[in-house]
């Protein structure tokens, strides 16, 4: 069996930026969000951030709680967003 290079993880600042535009995902707060990735839904390396697509938008006060309480949104809450972002984002 061969090593294989890992994949690099997909990264879109313009993405990123269009999911900071969006209201805060837990608290609806409006205004300039931060691009919070999720870890808790996808496989990465030791230390590797995952891709932008698995970002969300959370503000400042979210983004500390989802560090310290990774359950504060739900999984599901989660990826509902995230599924309908991209899908906004590809049209």
């Amino acid at each position: 069996m061969r090593n294989q290079k890992p994949v690099k993880p997909w990264r879109n600042k313009g993405y990123r930026e269009f999911v900071a535009d969006n209201p805060c995902l837990y608290c609806r707060i409006d205004g300039r969000s931060a691009p919070h990735h999720c870890r808790d839904l996808v496989e990465t390396g030791c230390g590797t951030k995952p891709g932008d697509q698995w970002c969300i938008p959370v503000c400042d006060k979210c983004h500390t709680a989802l560090h310290d309480y990774p359950d504060y949104i739900s999984k599901q809450t989660k990826l509902n967003f995230i599924a309908d972002s991209l899908n906004r984002w590809m049209k």
